[in-house]
């Protein structure tokens, strides 16, 4: 039995990931919430400390700010359960 050939067309040949590192600069927004974020894990306690509670509405208005809008929902709902 004789291998038909295919109507299709052939596949593109991937191109193999390049092995070097990228460095993605990180714009001005996002490291002050990645900052906030680093200064509200390192506070001692449990996590609902006042000191964490405080943090939950300046974590939301910069998550905001950096463009990520899941996590600053989720901050603005902590603020808010932790205001009642």
């Amino acid at each position: 039995m004789a291998a038909e050939k295919s109507n299709l067309p052939a596949k593109p040949k991937r191109k193999s990931p390049s092995k070097q590192k990228v460095e993605v600069p990180i714009d001005e927004a996002l490291r002050a919430c990645l900052d906030l974020e680093e200064r509200f894990r390192s506070l001692e306690g449990p996590p609902d400390a006042p000191e964490r509670r405080a943090l939950w509405g300046e974590l939301a208005g910069a998550n905001v700010a950096a463009g990520r809008m899941h996590d600053a929902a989720l901050c603005y709902l902590h603020a808010a359960w932790f205001s009642m």
